[in-house]
């Protein structure tokens, strides 16, 4: 099985067209299942499924969390090649006995219909608060941005250089301006104490306030 996740969380790193093209090629070559996770796709202009390359053996794997924002009802979707072989398959390992709601299947089939009417405001959005949190990392000495524009929701400030504790700054930035933010801890033991996530699918005056807070928290740290 090869396992592509596109856009990649916590970098908001995405994959060309090509590069999807040649994995999708490795995959067949190998006789490998291709598991497509999409989570993050909504806030990639030019993404490209594997399924475009390889349809008969990749499985598409999506959240409606992310860019319906719909994380609360806990609803996803998990696209196969026709047939129903497969999805009869995996129904062996399904482990939620009780289904998902009716509530959160109706917001999921409603957010579906009307992706014409808020998917691009919800990319605009973005946009304006990358760059805006790109203003704010710009001030701080040694902070930068891996990966600028993200291709998902969030990105990662490598603090690795300023010489400040992650956890630190996401404890100040919450007790003392009321912004989340998480610390890299929580999703890398080796490299987790190098860098912060922040995510911008927020409103742009969120975004501001943390423009605001995060250099003064940073020069208060380093001192």
């Amino acid at each position: 099985m090869l396992l592509l996740i596109d856009p990649n969380n916590p970098l908001g790193s995405g994959y060309t067209r090509d590069q999807v093209r040649g994995l999708s090629d490795i995959a067949r070559e190998h006789d490998l299942w291709l598991v497509d996770d999409v989570t993050y796709r909504d806030f990639n202009k030019g993404h490209v499924l594997a399924s475009a390359f390889y349809p008969e053996q990749t499985l598409t794997s999506y959240s409606f969390s992310k860019g319906p924002g719909l994380a609360g009802m806990r609803i996803g979707a998990l696209v196969a090649p026709p047939g129903g072989t497969v999805m009869k398959a995996l129904r062996r390992f399904d482990t939620n006995v009780l289904g998902v709601n009716v509530l959160a299947q109706r917001a999921a089939l409603a957010a579906l219909q009307t992706k014409k009417e808020w998917l691009r405001e919800v990319r605009a959005t973005c946009e304006r608060n990358q760059a805006t949190i790109r203003r704010a990392v710009e001030k701080v000495d040694g902070a930068s941005l891996p990966v600028y524009p993200s291709n998902a929701n969030m990105f990662v400030i490598d603090l690795s250089e300023t010489g400040v504790n992650p956890e630190s700054v996401e404890e100040r930035l919450l007790l003392d301006h009321l912004v989340h933010t998480r610390a890299g801890s929580y999703l890398s033991r080796k490299h987790g104490g190098k860098f912060l996530r922040v995510s911008f699918t927020v409103p742009e005056s969120d975004a501001k306030r943390f423009a605001e807070a995060f250099p003064a928290v940073m020069e208060a740290l380093s001192k």
